[in-house]
């Protein structure tokens, strides 16, 4: 009940049901009965059965819950805990008789999970506390959440409706922990790269006093931010649009990669020659070369399409097929851009040689473009939502599943590539992995250990090893 009221005055909804178990092993029967919870914590000494057992065996049946370790402040204990094995236990702390800490380790899991896709995707700050004293960080926390929600409850109060009280809700700062230096390195590495997109919108709608709906799909809302401008502004529609894409160059254009960062891990560690990225910056490039002008190598200039747009440093070609900084027209924000390049694709594609030409005799067309590696090589996507805005990269999808499932000249036969994509294994990921599995596409999703995301990455990395080195043996 004291948690529930907790939730309430925090203007939370849907506090978490408990389910009471006496002894470690009473809640391993329960388990091993089907029960499912998202969250176990466990006291120090619940019965017989040791609570590093215990948590070992729930790993076994459940590995994907949080078990959360909780002990009164005693140096005995805090020695006998330190002795063993904690590898089963995502987190521990020091228990202060506080219903306060009960609900900050409960959103504590939350942010965790949601992490990658609010912050990354949609521009959500974060918080992030360093501190190895489980007594301490055990006090922290509680305090920090406490004022997090009390602000965010003051501005949901200021929405409008529901629909806004809902997003402000969303939008409050993600809170991450670290308990050493080396997890709170790995938090920076993930999250210390990330830009809003929404944040960089609302900036130019502020700039050009219009209108902004966080709500709308990052391509519409950049067409209307635009067509707002246009409306009230008498410059070129040219000029316009070049201003809005120069802005968002210069906040991209400097960027580079943190020292043992996933851009380096990829790109130095995989043997792979051909890179294609949806980013604007240079940070895979960077990697390859830290410091100088990066220099184009496509065999034609482009200056608003991306079909040949590539960067050669070394064996390594970068394709840039959204545009990029350095050329803020090629820069692919807008529906109108998109359905233009899509367009560009679709007359690439169905010009000669044939799709069949260029699998079975290695033909290119005298312009190569990143288009045919799709129909030649091995593709692994990774780190991209692949959101349906993206209707050129949906629309080839789908046009090479056509040809393969059709049959068209005979393609199935020879058509040996593919095309693999990685997302963590997540419920709201299984009808995406059901539509792309239609169109041809493989889906491998990956376990999210203990919420790290530095490490499913590089059991992504080490997938793709494997599977380069199998396939060259097929």
């Amino acid at each position: 009940m004291q948690i529930a009221q907790e939730y309430a005055e925090l203007n939370l909804t849907n506090p978490p049901s408990i389910t009471r178990a006496e002894t470690t092993r009473e809640a391993l029967t329960l388990i091993e009965q089907g029960e499912r919870y998202d969250l176990i914590i466990t006291m120090y000494s619940v019965g017989e059965l040791d609570v590093f057992d215990f948590a070992k065996a729930v790993k076994g049946l459940l590995p994907e819950c949080p078990i959360v370790l909780l002990s009164a402040f005693s140096k005995e204990v805090f020695n006998r805990i330190d002795k063993h094995d904690r590898s089963d236990i995502d987190l521990y702390f020091n228990w202060n008789n506080s219903t306060d800490l009960i609900i900050a380790i409960n959103k504590l899991i939350e942010d965790r999970m949601n992490a990658p896709h609010d912050i990354l995707e949609e521009g959500v700050r974060a918080i992030l506390l360093v501190e190895d004293s489980v007594r301490y960080y055990s006090t922290y926390l509680p305090l920090l959440y406490k004022l997090v929600l009390q602000q965010n409850s003051i501005a949901i109060r200021d929405a409008l409706n529901e629909k806004q009280q809902l997003l402000r809700k969303r939008a409050r700062p993600k809170v991450l922990m670290a308990t050493c230096y080396d997890e709170a390195v790995e938090l920076y590495k993930c999250y210390s790269t990330n830009i809003s997109w929404n944040d960089l919108l609302c900036d130019i709608a502020d700039e050009h006093k219009v209108e902004f709906n966080a709500d709308n799909p990052f391509p519409l809302e950049f067409e209307s931010i635009t067509n707002q401008i246009l409306k009230k502004d008498k410059s070129p529609s040219k000029q316009i649009y070049m201003d809005i894409k120069g802005k968002i160059s210069k906040t991209l254009i400097n960027r580079v990669p943190i020292e043992q960062s996933i851009h380096e891990s990829f790109v130095l560690g995989l043997p792979v020659n051909h890179f294609l990225t949806t980013n604007y910056d240079y940070m895979l490039e960077r990697v390859v070369q830290p410091y100088g002008e990066i220099n184009h190598s496509s065999p034609i200039a482009e200056t608003k399409y991306s079909l040949y747009r590539s960067i050669t440093i070394g064996d390594k070609m970068f394709h840039h097929i959204h545009g990029e900084a350095k050329s803020p027209s090629t820069i692919c924000l807008g529906y109108e851009h998109y359905a233009g390049y899509l367009a560009k694709m679709r007359e690439y594609l169905k010009a000669n040689p044939s799709i069949y030409e260029r699998v079975k005799g290695n033909l290119v067309p005298l312009d190569p473009s990143w288009l045919n590696l799709f129909f030649t090589h091995d593709i692994y996507i990774v780190g991209l939502e692949l959101d349906t805005c993206e209707i050129d990269l949906w629309w080839l999808l789908t046009y090479r599943a056509y040809l393969y499932y059709s049959n068209d000249s005979g393609l199935r036969k020879i058509l040996r590539n593919k095309v693999v994509i990685y997302f963590s294994a997540k419920d709201e990921n299984r009808k995406k992995e059901i539509l792309l599995g239609n169109l041809h596409v493989e889906c491998r999703p990956m376990e999210l250990l203990s919420g790290s995301y530095m490490r499913m990455y590089g059991n992504i990395k080490s997938d793709i090893e494997r599977s380069i080195y199998d396939r060259r043996f097929i």
